[in-house]
């Protein structure tokens, strides 16, 4: 399992893909950051708070990093039956279950490392930029750091169902399809709510809206830090266990 997953870091660590987004998420941290100090005089009433204006328009972006745990999914899949190097890894005789575990805690991996670099990105060039303000270190502590914490489960379970979906179907435009289909249910749920109360509670256990109700919130209690990460892990689990009892059952042509 180790020198699978070792096999796995390699070939991505090798690849841009992981280095291109990496680097384009950072690149728009630090093109905010430039935006806000040219402009800075313009906005005259917000002189002494740029630095904590910056990291507030990461930590809302931080809502959108549910679309790219497909992509950091696919980093680590990366188009495997495409090339069916699936089937040649299979051939070798490494078990379905450990494939599937090693690409998913790989993934997940890359996801962790991405944001990390991401986060720190943010915080220097806020610091460096700027400086520390009157409300900078209260706002990361107390607002930025609690929902980046919130996320994490939220993120891992986006993750694992983007492994589950890059394994069972060939074609990775419809695996990224299913993520915008998931990402509109709650809505959907919603709407149908009054007619149908299952939906209702149905939506409240999703992924998605523990996403919103930690953009929306000003504050993470601790009552829905707990909800995201039970709520992250449960998909997790959920999503690892169908993908990998259908994928050792999947015919690979």
């Amino acid at each position: 399992m180790l020198n699978y997953m070792k096999s796995e870091w390699f070939r991505t660590f090798h690849r841009k893909y992981l280095y291109i987004t990496t680097g384009c998420l950072c690149a728009l941290v630090i093109l905010a950051s430039v935006f806000l100090k040219v402009n800075e005089d313009v906005m005259y009433d917000m002189t002494d708070y740029m630095g904590t204006f910056l990291l507030s328009i990461v930590t809302t972006g931080l809502s959108m990093g549910y679309y790219l745990t497909m992509i950091v999914a696919d980093m680590i899949f990366s188009d495997e039956y495409k090339h069916q190097t699936l089937k040649n890894t299979v051939s070798y005789g490494i078990s379905r279950v450990k494939i599937y575990l090693g690409k998913l805690i790989s993934g997940l991996m890359a996801g962790v490392l991405v944001m990390t670099v991401t986060v720190a990105v943010t915080v220097v060039t806020a610091l460096l930029v700027f400086g520390s303000d009157a409300e900078f270190s209260g706002y990361l502590l107390n607002t930025m750091l609690p929902k980046l914490l919130a996320f994490i489960p939220l993120w891992m379970g986006g993750v694992a169902m983007g492994t589950m979906m890059l394994f069972l179907l060939k074609n990775t435009a419809a695996a990224f399809a299913f993520l915008g289909v998931a990402m509109v249910l709650p809505m959907i749920f919603g709407y149908i709510s009054p007619l149908y109360p299952i939906f209702g509670e149905i939506k409240n256990l999703m992924v998605v809206t523990k996403i919103n109700l930690v953009s929306n919130a000003s504050l993470v209690s601790g009552s829905l830090m707990a909800d995201c990460w039970i709520t992250g892990l449960a998909a997790v689990v959920m999503y690892t266990v169908i993908g990998a009892l259908v994928f050792s059952r999947k015919e690979i042509k």
